[in-house]
């Protein structure tokens, strides 16, 4: 422990330095997971609280529109079902205004309150006197309108109200979002600035050392070997090496002087002893030079006699391999026969299969082609439907005009013509999906058509091709056949010439054994004299070598400073 806790060892600065940025890291890593969980909490309020809050307000305004709408259109036409609905909305609103209650201001609830409770009085009292059509129908157009008009434009600014006060939430929420993200840039710079500064004193505490290491270094690899140690100012493996350096220098220093008398001493005894070796060579190279002349004769004939022997047996060897590849040869034609009459038959069940497909693939274009007509059809149809939304759009268009001339009698007759132009739009919608589901039918069709049109093409050709390469086996049959017979007359003729080369070869080698034996005496006589001065010669070259390297390891020496060599 009291070692790790010295900051001269490079593991120990290198991990302190590891440890400060790793903590710096986690300390911004858990702002950033603090703020980024606080961001969250504060969204997930808004979310289950003020915009649940805005979609119930919303709800409640649709559902009041829809009890004026179902009201009016019942005191319009006496509907028994306009009627059952407005009481099922009536029943779904009271749920609701339970669940707005609380979301809105007290004033302005009551004064809510009070005008809902007054329409829907006014609308029970219009009901109970339906008979009175003349009657019933001004009373809604004075009374009951005004009143609707009244309650939804308080609903309108409760929504408003609402929408305004999630607004705020919003603005607070990104606020408070912004300030995080400017103290996290601000943590971040600190902790960045906090890193660079432990990494430049870490990375300086370590490279000082290391310079003073290297220029000595480089000193010594440039001859200059220093005996003075280097200066010591840190511990741990920085310091270690430092002194082994120091040592290093001073022991290169003397080794180099005990190099250099070395050195001396080899020159003077390496020039006596090539001297010698030299006047030993001259006599066995003239000895040497008289027995080579006597051998070459003889060495040239025993030579050209084994040449000859070596060329007749390759000759032989080759023949004998000749032979048994004319026999494979025969073999292999047999079976190339044998294969070309399966192909023959492999190649009309072929040309049948050919045909087979011929005839579905005709059939296949055939039945693409009926659906393409079936779908030229379709799309008549569909033009037509096409055409009867328009004039059914063009009729409510007509009717909602009338509806418009006829003033107050005639807004029930709009209602119903407003939802026959929406019907009549959703049939033109309709026409026009199926208008191109059926033009990419048609397209597909036509793809299928053609590449079906092209198979049978293809189909044509390659049922042609395969009756011309049925016409093509015959005729390979037929030259192969001819082939057998022509590989049997030459495997015959290889056979001959093999037993002849055998007996060549064999007359040969009697030939050399005995050119051999002549000459192995003057060989024998020649090689001693030829040994001894190669021994020489290898003692001469050896001395010389000597001779070098002793001039290279002086120069070596002398590499370094003079001044610091000390000769012993």
């Amino acid at each position: 422990m009291k070692r790790f806790l010295r900051f001269n060892y490079v593991k120990n600065k290198l991990i302190i330095g590891y440890v400060s940025i790793i903590v710096a890291l986690i300390i911004t890593a858990v702002y950033h997971f603090y703020t980024a969980k606080q961001v969250h909490e504060e969204v997930e309020s808004v979310i289950s609280t003020e915009v649940v809050a805005v979609q119930k307000v919303e709800r409640l305004h649709a559902n009041l529109l829809e009890q004026q709408a179902l009201a009016m259109g019942f005191l319009l036409k006496e509907d028994d079902t306009i009627r059952k609905d407005y009481e099922q909305r009536q029943a779904e609103g009271k749920h609701l205004i339970e669940e707005v209650q609380t979301m809105a201001s007290a004033k302005q609830w009551h004064e809510l309150s009070n005008k809902q409770k007054e329409w829907q009085q006014e609308v029970k009292k219009r009901l109970n006197k339906i008979d009175d059509r003349e009657t019933t129908s001004n009373l809604a157009n004075a009374n009951v309108q005004t009143l609707g008009s009244e309650v939804s434009s308080i609903m309108q600014e409760m929504v408003d109200n609402q929408t305004k006060k999630l607004e705020n939430i919003q603005e607070q929420a990104v606020s408070n979002a912004k300030e995080s993200q400017t103290w996290f840039v601000i943590l971040t710079a600190s902790i960045i600035l906090f890193i660079v500064a432990i990494s430049v004193l870490t990375v300086r505490s370590i490279t000082i050392p290391i310079h003073q290491l290297r220029a000595r270094i480089k000193g010594i690899a440039e001859g200059n070997v220093q005996p003075e140690p280097l200066p010591i100012n840190t511990g741990g493996e920085l310091g270690q090496m430092m002194e082994a350096t120091s040592t290093i220098s001073e022991n290169i220093n003397n080794f180099l002087g005990k190099v250099n008398h070395v050195s001396n001493t080899i020159s003077n005894y390496g020039q006596s002893f090539t001297r010698s070796a030299q006047e030993v060579m001259e006599g066995a190279e003239q000895i040497a030079t008289t027995m080579q002349e006597l051998a070459v004769g003889s060495e040239t004939q025993a030579n050209r006699a084994s040449d000859l022997a070596m060329n007749m047996e390759t000759f032989s060897t080759k023949m004998s391999d000749t032979n048994d590849q004319g026999k494979l040869i025969d073999q292999a034609s047999q079976e190339i026969l044998t294969m070309t009459e399966e192909g023959q038959q492999m190649m009309k069940s072929s040309s049948e299969q050919m045909d087979q497909i011929d005839k579905i693939v005709k059939e296949a274009v055939d039945k693409v082609r009926q659906l393409d007509e079936q779908s030229q059809e379709i799309n008549h149809l569909v033009e037509t439907i096409q055409d009867i939304a328009q004039q059914t759009n063009l009729l409510a268009l007509n009717a909602a005009i009338e509806a418009a001339r006829a003033g107050e009698h005639g807004k029930g007759f709009a209602v119903v013509a407003a939802e026959v132009r929406k019907l009549a739009e959703q049939v033109s919608d309709s026409v026009t999906n199926i208008t191109g589901i059926v033009t990419h039918i048609k397209h597909n069709s036509n793809l299928v058509t053609n590449t079906l049109e092209n198979s049978y093409e293809e189909v044509g050709t390659g049922t042609k091709q395969i009756h011309a390469t049925q016409q093509t086996f015959d005729g390979i049959t037929m030259f192969v056949n001819e082939m057998v017979q022509v590989i049997k007359t030459i495997s015959s003729h290889l056979e001959e010439m093999k037993d002849n080369s055998s007996k060549m070869n064999t007359a040969i080698h009697e030939i050399a054994s005995v050119t051999e034996e002549s000459s192995a005496g003057i060989e024998q006589t020649a090689a001693s004299a030829q040994q001894s001065s190669a021994a020489m010669g290898e003692v001469v070259d050896q001395s010389k070598d000597l001779d070098n390297l002793r001039h290279e390891l002086h120069e070596m020496v002398h590499i370094f400073n003079k001044g610091n060599i000390h000769e012993e």
